[in-house]
């Protein structure tokens, strides 16, 4: 720019000095300098709109950037969570495989599921299925670490529905719920808004049902049913093992076709009675007694 300015400069300061007729050169130069700053100029505005677009390239990578990093943390944090998960399984069904019992391991599983989903404010229940009814019995009823008293038994309409259908249950709110007709649940139990529950499966066979409810709506979400259903899957093995065991020491000392206790079991309950008489010095009688024509009974 200053070396087109300088040139003009000094032809005018000359044309001052010299003839008049030089001005028209002056003119025609400066024409000619106006005609190179529009080319300038353009080049310019050329240059600078490929900066703009540059710029531009350069914040849309740097969100694309963005974006992929935020989408990667994400994964991060699901696989950490994921991992979280999978130990607090693997814990869990250590935990319950050390019992041998029925009882002892519905309580283990009913102590663990507790520690693990903490919703403050719900009820856990856990329903097992009674091999004589074959309907619903409740074994533990507890809410934050405490056990609770429970009016029902055996099950309302929310576990009724799941025992029909051998599907997970998610409610929100049971006011609002198409599928229940809260008119027909006891007035008790009304208080119930938001449930959570999944069937205990092993193949097609039902065991029992683990429960979560709550006064409050929007209590649970889809992802505490996921993982839910993810304890119940390993809870369910469990108890059928447990169940399994019950089956076999009941066998050792039952008679499998009345019911009755076997002599091996009769020998040791006299040891353990006389050893217990003696200690504390108590009388001791034995009673025997033979029923005439048992056969018909057998």
């Amino acid at each position: 720019m200053a070396g087109l300015l300088l040139p003009l400069a000094g032809f005018f300061v000359y044309a001052v000095h010299a003839q008049d007729g030089f001005f028209p050169v002056l003119a025609l130069a400066l024409l000619v300098d106006i005609a190179i700053l529009f080319s300038f100029q353009r080049r310019l505005q050329r240059k600078q709109a490929e900066v703009v677009i540059q710029k531009e390239d350069f914040f849309e990578k740097t969100n694309l950037l963005k974006a992929e990093l935020e989408n990667d943390r994400a994964e991060i944090a699901a696989f950490r969570e994921e991992i979280v998960a999978y130990a607090k399984l693997k814990g869990f069904a250590e935990k319950v495989s050390n019992n041998l019992s029925l009882d002892d391991t519905a309580d283990a599983i009913a102590h663990e599921v507790g520690e693990m989903l903490k919703f403050p404010g719900a009820t856990l229940l856990q329903y097992l299925i009674d091999p004589k009814t074959g309907g619903l019995g409740l074994v533990h009823s507890r809410r934050d670490g405490h056990a609770v008293a429970v009016h029902n038994k055996n099950g309302d309409i929310f576990d009724r529905w799941v025992v029909k259908t051998l599907q997970p249950l998610l409610v929100q709110d049971s006011r609002t719920d198409f599928r229940f007709d809260t008119e027909k649940v006891p007035e008790e139990d009304r208080g119930v808004r938001s449930v959570l529950s999944v069937p205990l499966l092993v193949g097609t066979r039902l065991i029992g049902i683990f429960r979560f409810d709550s006064p409050v709506p929007g209590s649970f979400s889809k992802e505490g049913l996921r993982f839910l259903r993810t304890i119940g899957d390993v809870a369910a093995v469990a108890l059928e093992n447990a169940q399994l065991f019950d089956r076999v020491e009941d066998l050792a000392i039952r008679d499998s076709l009345t019911g009755l206790f076997l002599r091996r079991h009769l020998w040791g309950r006299i040891a353990e009675e006389v050893g217990r008489h003696t200690r504390l010095e108590t009388p001791l009688s034995f009673l025997m007694i033979d029923l005439d024509h048992f056969r018909k009974y057998n």
